[in-house]
């Protein structure tokens, strides 16, 4: 749920020549002169093949984890509960995590606008930055999810948060006593001397 924004200028004009060699097999001279005369119209087509390769990769290469701040929203419960019939893991974290970026926290807007020289830049240079501002930006309709993500730059690279711990596990309103009393035996015999709390069913 994004736009991007196609206005054309000296960052613009600047970026294109390489834009246009790199994904285009534009000449440089062409390139130039390309740039020097582009249109809002004309820049959304060369971009295409761009942010095609930018959105690919990021789905290729980029990990991502999401969690919420909250554990008892009516829309989370809604989205992601089942309507009631799941439940919900809260997870305590140290506050160093949020500290040292190893999580954060999304941030809403009310309407998200990329400006394609900030992707143009991301295509040539480092399109890590980029993944990471997308991703951690989303549009108000979201909000009531207070999100807080985890990217990783690897997909395929397991990450376990050593000192991140389960304190307790809430079962949404539909979930049936014997469905609850199983999960609950299971949990509490892998969860050694640690004391978990269950509440809801």
């Amino acid at each position: 749920m994004f736009r991007y924004d196609y206005t054309v200028n000296s960052s613009t004009r600047r970026l294109l020549p390489e834009i246009l060699s790199r994904y285009n097999n534009t000449p440089v001279d062409g390139a130039a002169l390309i740039a020097s005369s582009i249109t809002a119209a004309q820049l959304e087509n060369i971009a295409r093949p761009v942010v095609d390769d930018v959105i690919g990769k990021c789905r290729k290469e980029i990990g991502l984890v999401c969690f919420s701040l909250s554990k008892n929203d009516v829309t989370l419960w809604k989205r992601y509960g089942g309507c009631g019939n799941g439940l919900c893991i809260e997870i305590g974290v140290p506050d160093a995590f949020m500290q040292n970026g190893t999580l954060h926290e999304v941030d809403y807007v009310a309407e998200k606008i990329w400006r394609i020289d900030s992707l143009f830049e991301s295509a040539l240079s480092n399109p890590y930055v980029s993944y990471k501002k997308m991703l951690l930006t989303k549009t108000a309709y979201w909000e009531p999810e207070n999100e807080v993500r985890f990217v990783s730059k690897r997909q395929d690279v397991p990450v376990t948060f050593t000192d991140a711990v389960v304190t307790e596990i809430v079962f949404g309103g539909r979930v049936c006593h014997p469905v609850a009393s199983g999960i609950k035996a299971t949990v509490s015999g892998h969860s050694g001397s640690r004391s978990i709390k269950f509440s809801g069913a």
